[in-house]
């Protein structure tokens, strides 16, 4: 383990060292720190017993203060016979390297992260082959091992038995036939529970001179919670018409620019509206001549103000006099703010 001869650059990266004379007939003890000698002679202790070559990454401090990575490599010297007689030691600055794949685990981590968060899994399909690969995290929304055949036919085992047959037909004749992007919305079963997941699958197809399509890259995101309440609002929002519709009273609900959001039937009989349909046009439009002071009540309540129950004489447009008991309120929405009024 004692060092014949020595590179220039060598001394730098001992403690003291400036001549690489100044190292011959020196063991890694004599100009190392001791954890670092430790790790030297035994990888060099490998070398001698291995009879081969034997590397390892090692991070060395410099003169200069500065840290810097090297392969460092033991490559075993033959004598005339056969037998091992010495070493030769090579160690290449791998710093940039090391520091740039740092990086990229960081990148490659952070993406992780980022795909798990938004359940945004990654795939790449080889058309011509039918095979896919696929992320961790599309793994872990599709719910299936490293051991599940990744077919075609694999993934559409995957999609929801009502939607199979569509999803089929829009892969086959609107992304292969037509060489559209794929862009979807579908079921899909979950392999490790047997759970209905929504997902939306996009994906880039790629095509050869001839252009045919060869491969597909792209994403599928788990949107079951989007579409969970999406369903759920849509239900909210039926209920709430159907109760408005079905009201005993005249009964109208607005939004801030006054327009229809919902109206009862009997809202439609006392203003002898028929069957016009209200919903989205202005209060104004419908009735245009309300006067300037009802507006004014309207600007109040859309201000958070409450109107109690009080009775108004109405002109309408024919010239007839209409008698109405109302009341006007603000309705809010999730946040507290006012979304709107209700017309009683």
């Amino acid at each position: 383990h004692v060092i014949l001869a020595a590179s220039r650059s060598l001394p730098n990266f001992t403690e003291s060292a400036k001549q690489a004379s100044e190292l011959e007939g020196k063991t890694d003890y004599d100009i190392h720190p001791e954890a670092i000698a430790d790790v030297a002679y035994r990888l060099e202790s490998r070398a001698f017993a291995e009879g081969r070559r034997v590397n390892e990454h090692q991070q060395l401090p410099t003169q200069d203060g500065a840290q810097r990575w090297f392969d460092n490599r033991k490559y075993p010297i033959n004598g005339p016979g056969g037998e091992i007689i010495g070493l030769l030691g090579i160690a290449p600055d791998i710093t940039e390297h090391m520091e740039a794949d740092g990086r990229l685990r960081e990148s490659e981590e952070s993406l992780r992260q980022a795909q798990r968060i938004a359940g945004l899994g990654s795939y790449f399909l080889n058309i011509l082959s039918g095979i896919w690969t696929s992320s961790d995290i599309l793994d872990e929304i599709f719910g299936i091992e490293r051991a599940y055949e990744r077919t075609v036919g694999g993934w559409q085992d995957l999609i929801h038995p009502d939607d199979r047959s569509a999803m089929n037909v829009y892969f086959q004749h609107e992304v292969l036939g037509r060489g559209k992007s794929f862009d979807k919305e579908y079921r899909i079963i979950r392999r490790s529970d047997g759970a209905e997941r929504w997902v939306h699958g996009m994906g880039r197809l790629t095509f050869d001179a001839q252009g045919r399509p060869v491969t597909m890259h792209g994403t599928i995101q788990d949107i079951t919670e989007r579409k969970q309440v999406e369903a759920a609002l849509r239900e909210s929002k039926e209920l709430l018409q159907l109760f408005i519709g079905h009201a005993p009273a005249a009964l109208a609900m607005l939004d801030r620019e006054m327009r229809y959001l919902a109206a009862s039937r009997r809202w439609l009989e006392m203003h002898s509206l028929g069957d016009v349909d209200i919903i989205g046009r202005s209060h104004y439009e419908v009735f245009s001549e309300i006067p300037e002071s009802w507006r004014e009540e309207h600007r109040r309540c859309l201000a958070g103000e409450t109107l109690e129950m009080s009775e108004r004489e109405r002109t309408r447009a024919d010239g007839s006099v209409q008698w109405i008991r109302r009341e006007i309120l603000p309705w809010r929405a999730g946040d507290g703010s006012v979304g709107g009024i209700v017309i009683f």
